[in-house]
């Protein structure tokens, strides 16, 4: 990240590799063929240049799933956690990425996973955060139970820390395939929340593309970084799709595709 100036970025949103899942093209990419500690210590590499490039005030958000291994349960939202605490970030809050539709797990040992992971870390504990932005409608503004619609806020209802929504199915090119797109809320909740227009948004795994859609379109300069030379054109594509402004009250409740 050389080309980016240390202390410029306002908020970083990615989702990294999955730890030996996904081969996503390229001999020198972090997760698939490591061993476990060498995955985490790979993306401590990356996490440290973050912090590096962050304004003081600035935001990490990092969308991870657990992972079961030979029978292993991996946490690797914990083990994230810990990882990027020990370099000087905080950890504000752990969102839960609800999918109703996920993948049935093929094993009679456990259950299907239904959720992933998305960490909130600031650089400092005086970091931007605007929650009115991405408020949801009041269901229950007209009802009074023990004088609480006193304590409704007008701007809404915090959205809180479980997001409903469906991984999106198949896959975004007709020409070139990805196998983990990441859905548009994460990053447009994201960036919302901790940054303002003009300024810097950074993806230290681009992928699709997605967070250079949904930074540019809410005005914000995005700087993003993929290893795989292939989804350049894929990355194009997805900044050329139609955008529409999402209703965070309609995918909470209903969980559609986005």
């Amino acid at each position: 990240m050389k080309e980016v100036k240390d202390g410029s970025v306002r908020t970083v949103v990615t989702s990294p590799p999955y730890w030996n899942m996904y081969y996503y093209g390229h001999k020198e990419e972090i997760g698939y063929g490591q061993k476990y500690e060498e995955y985490l210590n790979s993306l401590d590499e990356v996490w440290s240049k973050c912090y590096d490039k962050l304004t003081s005030n600035g935001t990490l958000w990092v969308n991870i799933s657990n992972k079961i291994t030979k029978g292993k349960f991996n946490f690797l939202a914990s083990d994230f956690a810990n990882h990027i605490t020990k370099l000087g970030f905080t950890l504000q809050n752990v969102i839960i990425w609800y999918k109703p539709n996920a993948m049935p797990m093929l094993n009679k040992n456990n259950f299907t996973n239904k959720h992933e992971y998305l960490l909130f870390f600031s650089k400092s504990n005086d970091y931007k955060f605007y929650k009115d932005r991405v408020r949801i409608t009041q269901k229950y503004i007209n009802l009074d139970w023990g004088k609480r619609k006193e304590k409704y806020n007008s701007k809404g209802k915090d959205p809180g820390n479980v997001w409903v929504l469906s991984p999106r199915k198949g896959n975004l090119s007709k020409s070139i395939e990805h196998p983990a797109p990441f859905p548009r809320l994460i990053p447009e909740i994201s960036i919302l929340s901790s940054s303002d227009e003009n300024e810097i948004i950074l993806d230290p795994f681009l992928g699709t593309g997605t967070t250079a859609l949904v930074g540019n379109h809410l005005k914000r300069n995005v700087i993003g970084y993929e290893l795989n030379s292939n989804f350049k054109k894929l990355i194009a594509e997805t900044r050329k799709l139609p955008y529409k402004e999402l209703d965070f009250q309609k995918y909470r409740i209903d969980g559609l595709d986005v």
